[in-house]
């Protein structure tokens, strides 16, 4: 079934509040739909966001064509009710935790939880430009440096609380993950990473914190 919002004509409710049901979003069409509880609305959306950006390419001619979606594109009424799910659920900190944790597993993140702004400059009327400028800034509070002379790349982050900072991970400019490492329950308010066998190039430095991610873009030469 599509996701969409129950109507009266209710076919069952499941335990956890969410429904098999006519219907009734505007612009969806005719027919059941299964509308969850509003607590997983904005998790589904986001990963319905990382599925389309994903696969978006040569991969979308794997996908059918069904309620929702001309094989990898949405429908317009799908699209607004996605970004209502989006902006009235927005990323909690166990969406943030299961992000890290499946980063762990399969190297990639989906970027609609690191920076749920995206969704909006591509399905909706955000400006890209200037919402990506401003993710590759640091914050105040978390700085990296890279230095030629010894091979490494310093980042500290001693403006920030005790354990805040949960993961930090390096990509290349292709989006590789090169290094990774886990720091809950560390003390440490600063990490050296060895660059001696990297490339010169610009890579894209990842702070993953408890409550949000700073990416910070360097130059290793």
């Amino acid at each position: 079934l599509p996701y969409g919002k129950a109507g009266s004509s209710i076919v069952h409710t499941f335990t956890n509040g969410g429904k098999i049901a006519n219907n009734i979003y505007a612009g969806a069409p005719s027919g059941n739909c299964y509308e969850p509880n509003d607590s997983f609305k904005g998790d589904i959306a986001r990963a319905y966001f990382y599925i389309a950006t994903c696969y978006y390419g040569a991969d979308s001619t794997s996908f059918i064509s069904w309620e929702m979606a001309n094989g990898i594109s949405f429908k317009p009424w799908a699209i607004q009710m996605l970004l209502e799910w989006h902006h009235n659920d927005p990323v909690s900190p166990k969406e943030i935790n299961r992000n890290n944790k499946a980063y762990l597993l399969q190297n990639n993140r989906n970027p609609f939880i690191d920076h749920p702004e995206f969704a909006d400059c591509i399905w909706g009327t955000g400006t890209c430009t200037t919402i990506v400028n401003e993710a590759l800034t640091a914050a105040p509070n978390v700085t990296a440096l890279a230095n030629a002379a010894n091979n490494s790349l310093a980042v500290n982050w001693q403006g920030m609380q005790q354990n805040e900072v949960a993961a930090i991970s390096v990509m290349n400019i292709n989006g590789q993950a090169i290094f990774h490492a886990m720091l809950q329950g560390s003390n440490e308010k600063s990490l050296s990473i060895n660059t001696a066998n990297w490339p010169k190039g610009i890579y894209i430095v990842r702070v993953n914190c408890l409550s949000s991610t700073v990416t910070i873009k360097v130059l290793v030469d």
